[in-house]
């Protein structure tokens, strides 16, 4: 049967208008009613059920949308609900190979992917996501129409951590778009927030945030396009303090930085570009906050500081004498 435009095991192929060969799982429905077709609704970029309409005899090979990545290829067991598959990044990318390994199952209302997703980049190091995707075939009337979607949940982590470790993401596919919430590590303090997100059938995809933290108001927007390039933009204000900033990661893994702090009458800036190595450099004249107490009460003067970033790693040395870290310009 077809779960949640996944295969569960109908077993068998048919011919393709190609000429090929297809598993009739494809053609199994969920319930009386459901057609093949609503089936392939839950085919979302970036998920196993991407993969799994262009399943032919019990492989699957095909070119994605974007520039990113060239091929995916891969192997699905039907019977045993394992799933493998690479994807061969594009040339000039900083990921060598993606693999992945993992598994679908059954459940009472859809279906449930688990699998690890490990990355090679060209400097030899090695990451591993977990990642657990559950989908749910839906459809309801308005207006007199039957409409019919797919839901998402999916949680990701990096390999080895603990459950607080784990991102969630929850959304709704209409086979053209997902609108999902999205929780992410903020850029802009370091806490958990959860952003409003929306992803197109070609993986390009933007999020956003605006909430406070502490005294300040932040905002965040999160957004990638289907050639594998991606940008942050956040900013933090707090009366007499204004920082915004960007960061934008090309497909070829460099990152380009730039910050801007306004600390009243103080105006500076930095602009710094990191390779996808984590070498790069940059200087700017920034200033810092410092908190002193006088005749009993405490008063924020600003210190003239120099920041620079010289192969990966980043310090400001202030006019004070104190050596500040900012390895988070990184």
């Amino acid at each position: 049967m077809t779960v949640a435009g996944m295969l569960v095991g109908c077993g068998g192929e048919a011919p393709t208008q190609d000429g090929g060969v297809a598993s009739t799982a494809l053609q199994c429905s969920v319930e009386e009613g459901v057609t093949p077709a609503s089936l392939a609704l839950c085919a979302i970029p970036g998920t196993v059920g991407q993969h799994l309409p262009h399943v032919g005899r019990s492989h699957f090979d095909y070119d994605p949308p974007g520039l990113a990545v060239d091929r995916i290829h891969g192997r699905y067991t039907p019977h045993r609900g394992a799933i493998s598959w690479k994807e061969t990044p594009a040339a000039d990318s900083y990921l060598r190979k993606t693999k992945a390994e993992g598994s679908v199952t059954r459940t009472a209302n859809g279906a449930l992917a688990t699998y690890d997703r490990e990355t090679i980049e060209d400097s030899g190091a090695v990451h591993v996501t977990e990642v657990e995707e559950t989908f749910q075939p839906v459809k309801r009337r308005e207006g007199g129409k039957t409409l019919q979607s797919c839901l998402l949940t999916r949680r990701t982590r990096r390999a080895g951590g603990s459950d607080l470790d784990w991102l969630t993401q929850q959304g709704e596919w209409d086979g053209a778009s997902l609108s999902y919430t999205q929780e992410r590590i903020s850029r802009t303090h370091g806490g958990r927030i959860q952003l409003a997100g929306h992803l197109q059938a070609d993986g390009s995809w933007t999020e956003s945030y605006e909430g406070r933290y502490g005294w300040s108001d932040v905002y965040e927007s999160w957004s990638g396009d289907a050639d594998g390039n991606t940008l942050i933009y956040w900013e933090r204000n707090w009366g007499d303090e204004y920082v915004w900033g960007t960061d934008a990661r090309a497909r070829d893994g460099s990152l380009h930085r730039y910050i801007r702090h306004v600390y009243e009458w103080c105006v500076p800036w930095d602009d710094f570009t990191v390779q996808a190595d984590g070498t790069g450099s940059g200087s700017a004249r920034i200033c810092v906050p410092v908190y002193v107490e006088e005749g009993g009460y405490e008063d924020v003067v600003y210190a003239g500081c120099t920041i620079a970033v010289a192969n990966g790693s980043c310090a400001k040395t202030c006019d004070n004498g104190v050596v500040y870290s900012c390895n988070d310009l990184l």
